[in-house]
């Protein structure tokens, strides 16, 4: 008879016995293959999330200020786009905004809303082949708003009702500096009718980040928005999409439309203009020589502002690049709440209130601090110049000790907290007092020459202060007492509005005034040294460019990270596998007892091979082949069953456990690769236990196989107090996790409550084992005395292996039981 002859008849001969392993290795198989395919179910259902709430959007740009609407199309004429991307759609996004029901008695609101200022190119972006093209039938016009169905749900609204959207007012100011504004920052859109409500599907959940949970969005036309943000023919994002719905371009492509995006000065907020002042004086003598009437210039410099009243680092650091080696004089100025004489201490009232100062080096030509002889007054750190209505005011003179009082530039929450600070006055310089104010007819009007202290543009533009003609009427973002304003001081408005009182050096401005939002408010170079204003425009342009990442023009390739990050920085498989991990060993060893019996019951067979002169390495392949051709068959069978595992696992993860993914957003999903590894990883783990346990055969005489026994006695032996000490400590391990799990939460809390659990189960088997491991003496006598508990007792103790596997078989089924439900009772022990 040959090898495989033998092989394929006791398959044949023993097959019940040889099922019965297969079952075992099936439920191995099933359990391995059931949590491969899950966690490819859960990279498959995140995938297929990120892909639908996208449509075709691959890149977005969203930044915190306004910019054009017309840069989309520029960046669309690129050779950067259209190699590589096929359409865009400038848009206004604001993650969290309010909605509230506009009409009724009990008027719901909902906050965290989506809110989208877009047109037609906007629903263009959807993915219609992949069946995701939901829109509106008629897109949202003037006054006009579409909900997506939570939205409608949570607010309780149908088409034709009215609800009011408030969204953040546009505010270039910081809301965290003393000059931002605290209220007044929410504009709204009252009145808006629902046109339509769509379902959450494709961008009908339209959303950044990626989340499981269906976001509540709503959709207004671009112009509304615009009109309601007074920011007319401006978006904040451009929304960019690719030529494939599902392969994002690489970050090549990336890299190359971020290279091509081009905004202009105006789009950083950034305005260059030339500042000039003339004195013409008034010529009396018709026979005056005409140069003595000629045009004097005061001062004469181009002026580098932005609309935020303070450069950021980045974009300060960028203009001292674009400038290059033309001669940049920084600028910051800053209100200060009272100047005042140091001695005798005043009462915090007294002084000149609400006074801008300015710090500056100054520099030839455009000053403003110059001497006699023309040459820049250089101000130590602890010294002030003021100019002489600030000086004549104060009855201050040359030495005195001044205070200045102002508000911390950067403090929680932007709360104005009042601070101070001394300098010594070290100058007194002149200011022209003009012989009219300013006036609807223009600036003010002046006989005698003005001076560089003239100069109202040091200080930067501020809404509500800048721009009203009284200081009666200022609106400021401060705390300010309008009791305090003197006749004199609303007269210095009206003459010289915002030119600074007082300067002091700039590195004392950037100590006092410098934060996190910048410490520049204006930069100045004289006119005469810029020999091409467009040239300056371009170099500054070019530099801004160069960080424009940091000044907020930065892709987001949100795809390409939402597919990343569906692939997971989590191993779900892994997970679910170390959740399956005592099934998995419980079958392994009921393969491995099942395999053994099957042995135990062909001693004899193979005893009568090796009397036959079979060597006993053969023999051993004869047997190692069967359970091979067993593993096989069973492993085919497991990944069956673990596909019916797995999506009875993802039913009760979208029903029974659905707390455990917060939204039943899981679909089953079958890889190739997962099957593939399932069965391949059930079959090999399977042979090595058939393996491994035949290896006990190897010392067996063949008279002891003749005779049909191994030896029981061999298999038992002492306690061993070593596995009693490991026990205990296990025991011990699972007490700590379990007090510690009472401190934590979420993640941590499960991770506390699996590993007690997994601890306490792991002593008892340990427990169990060694109390079966000694063995007991029993005589003919009384063996006949042995009642059915004993008898049990003794069957057990004859194979402690053995029954240890039953006892962990139905300890690891009741384990995993208790966790799943513990898992559905307390969604915070699910971790996800």
């Amino acid at each position: 008879m040959s090898f495989w002859t033998l092989v394929y008849r006791s398959l044949l001969f023993y097959r019940r016995t040889h099922f019965a392993v297969a079952l075992g290795v099936a439920a191995a198989t099933a359990v391995l293959t059931g949590a491969l395919v899950v966690g490819s179910s859960v990279r498959g259902s995140l995938r297929a999330l990120t892909l639908e709430r996208l449509g075709r959007i691959d890149e977005v740009v969203v930044t915190d200020r306004f910019f054009r609407a017309q840069l989309a199309n520029e960046l669309a004429q690129t050779q950067a786009f259209t190699a590589n991307y096929s359409a865009i759609a400038p848009v206004i996004l604001f993650p969290s905004v309010t909605i509230g029901q506009a009409e009724g008695p009990d008027r719901r609101h909902v906050g965290n809303v989506l809110a989208i200022g877009c047109d037609a190119s906007f629903w263009e972006l959807g993915a219609p082949s992949a069946g995701n093209d939901v829109r509106p039938e008629v897109l949202p016009g003037k006054d006009e708003i579409v909900l997506n169905a939570p939205l409608a749900e949570a607010l309780g609204v149908a088409v034709g009702d009215k609800v009011t959207l408030r969204l953040p007012a546009a505010n270039e100011v910081p809301a965290d500096s003393p000059l931002g504004r605290k209220s007044e920052r929410v504009a709204s859109a009252p009145n808006l009718t629902v046109t339509a409500i769509i379902p959450a599907q494709g961008l009908g959940q339209f959303a950044l980040r990626p989340n499981q949970t269906a976001p509540r969005n709503c959709y207004v036309a671009t112009e509304t928005l615009q009109r309601v943000l007074k920011e007319e023919g401006q978006v904040n994002a451009l929304l960019i999409a690719g030529k494939s719905v599902s392969v994002p371009p690489g970050k090549e492509a990336s890299a190359a439309l971020a290279a091509a995006l081009a905004p202009t000065l105006a789009d950083f907020g950034v305005r260059i203009e030339r500042i000039t002042r003339t004195f013409k004086p008034q010529n009396d003598n018709a026979e005056q020589d005409a140069e003595q009437v000629a045009p004097r210039t005061i001062y004469d410099y181009y002026h580098i502002t932005t609309n935020r009243m303070i450069f950021s680092p980045a974009a300060a650091r960028a203009i001292r690049e674009g400038a290059g080696e033309l001669p940049l004089q920084p600028v910051l100025t800053y209100l200060a709440n009272t100047i005042a004489l140091a001695e005798p201490p005043g009462d915090g009232q007294s002084g000149v209130p609400y006074s801008t100062i300015t710090a500056v080096d100054s520099l030839p030509r455009i000053g403003p601090l110059l001497d006699k002889q023309g040459q820049p007054i250089a101000l130590a750190v602890d010294e002030i110049s003021l100019n002489s209505w600030t000086a004549d005011s104060l009855g201050a003179k040359l030495g005195d000790v001044l205070r200045v009082d102002y508000f911390a530039p950067e403090t929680t929450h932007g709360a104005a907290v009042q601070t101070s600070a001394t300098f010594k006055l070290a100058a007194i310089l002149p200011l022209t007092e003009p012989v009219s104010g300013y006036s609807r007819r223009g600036p003010p009007e002046y006989d005698q020459p003005p001076t560089l202290l003239n100069d109202p543009d040091l200080t930067p533009v501020v809404q509500g202060i800048t721009d009203q003609d009284s200081i009666n009427d200022w609106d400021p973002p401060f705390p300010f007492d309008q009791s305090r304003i003197r006749p004199e001081d609303d007269t210095y408005w009206q003459n010289h509005r915002t030119t600074p009182k007082a300067f002091i050096s700039l590195a004392a401005g950037e100590k006092l005034w410098g934060s996190r939002f910048g410490d520049v408010t204006s930069f100045r170079i004289p006119a005469d040294s810029v020999p091409d204003l467009n040239k300056l425009r371009e170099q500054i342009l070019h530099a801004l460019q160069a960080h424009q990442e940091e000044l907020g023009f930065r892709f987001l390739p949100v795809k390409r990270q939402g597919l990343e990050a569906s692939s997971g920085a989590t191993p779900f498989d892994v997970l679910f596998l170390f959740l399956s991990f005592f099934i998995i060993a419980a079958a392994l060893m009921l393969v491995s007892v099942l395999f053994k019996l099957g042995v135990d019951q062909r001693l004899r067979e193979l005893g009568t091979l090796l009397a036959l002169g079979w060597e006993r390495r053969r023999a051993g392949w004869a047997l190692l082949s069967e359970g091979v051709l067993v593993s096989v068959v069973g492993s085919l069978l497991g990944i069956v069953i673990g596909v019916g595992y797995a999506w009875l696992m993802i039913t009760g993860l979208k029903t029974w456990w659905v707390g455990a993914i917060t939204t039943p957003f899981l679909s089953l999903h079958v890889t190739w690769p997962s099957l593939a590894i399932g069965f391949f990883s059930g079959a090999l783990v399977s042979m090595l236990t058939i393996a491994w346990s035949l290896r006990q055969l190897r010392g067996v005489a063949t008279r002891q196989l003749l005779g049909g026994r191994v030896g029981v006695e061999a298999v038992a032996g002492r306690r061993s107090w070593l596995v009693i000490a490991l026990a205990l400590a296990l025991f011990v391990t699972a007490l700590a996790l379990a007090l510690l799990a009472t401190t934590l939460g979420g993640e941590a809390q499960a991770g506390a409550f699996v590993g007690g659990g997994a601890a306490v189960l792991t002593g008892i088997l340990l427990v169990v084992w060694n109390a079966l491991r000694a063995p007991r003496e029993t005589s003919v006598a009384s063996a006949a005395r042995l009642d059915l508990n004993r008898l049990a007792w003794g069957t057990a103790q004859r194979n402690p292996a053995r029954s240890t596997l039953t006892i962990g078989l139905m300890a690891a089924a009741t384990f995993l039981i208790v966790s799943m439900s513990a898992f559905r009772l307390d969604p915070t022990l699910s971790g996800a």
